[in-house]
């Protein structure tokens, strides 16, 4: 470049440039050199290419979290190609299974592809975890001779399904839980959401026992009295 000058896209002729010819537009240009002489090169014709275009924004399905099982984000649309930011962090390959184990609240996903474009960032929101029942508090009937005993679950029934000592989850009975055998017991609510509260432990006390047979001795009657005793 020493001792010429050159025109691009038929410009003004000028000194090359320190770092070359920057910020230029998609599509055709021309350069040509004139010497000090004035001379001038053939005209050299060149092409930059287009912008590459930025991936579209990534779409997505949320599964919020359960009692059991927190909440997770899977990308619905392409990721071939793709690497990804979740919550502001490292780009990388999308994982297999999505995006799992995330906790409640407010997350961020971008796309970024091989020529390095960046997605607009999408605002996803994950709900807050189920709330667990409280424990159900109760009232127990201890056994009579003459009936079993049986237990009353005195906190909120509504919504709620119960396993008595281990059983399948159920509504609440009407009347409570009667006929219950002598010793412990377990009961256990669920919420719509599958939460569970603490397992309650219930002690229904022992029949009382009936008294043993009477002994007793006769006396017969008499010629002298005619009543026995």
């Amino acid at each position: 470049t020493g001792g010429l000058v050159f025109s691009l896209d038929g410009g003004a002729f000028a000194a090359y440039p320190a770092g070359g010819y920057t910020g230029l537009g998609s599509g055709a240009h021309t350069l040509q050199a004139r010497n000090a002489a004035g001379c001038l090169s053939g005209v050299v014709n060149i092409t930059v290419a287009a912008v590459p275009a930025a991936p579209g924004a990534p779409t997505y399905t949320v599964v919020d979290p359960t009692c059991a099982t927190p909440g997770s984000i899977t990308i619905t649309s392409a990721t071939a190609g793709l690497e990804f930011s979740l919550d502001g962090g490292v780009y990388g390959a999308y994982p297999a299974g999505g995006y799992t184990g995330l906790g409640s609240g407010a997350h961020t996903l971008q796309a970024r592809n091989v020529a390095g474009c960046l997605s607009g960032v999408i605002n996803i929101t994950i709900a807050a975890v189920p709330t667990a029942p409280a424990d159900p508090t109760y009232a127990v009937v201890d056994p009579t001779c003459a009936a079993p005993g049986s237990m009353t679950v005195t906190s909120a029934t509504a919504g709620l399904d119960f396993s008595l000592d281990g059983g399948a989850f159920a509504a609440y009975p009407a009347g409570g839980y009667t006929g219950l055998g002598s010793g412990a017991h377990t009961l256990q609510a669920r919420n719509a959401a599958g939460c569970l509260s603490g397992v309650v432990n219930v002690t229904v006390a022992a029949a009382p026992g009936a008294p043993t047979d009477p002994t007793f001795t006769v006396v017969d009657p008499t010629c002298a009295a005619t009543t026995g005793s």
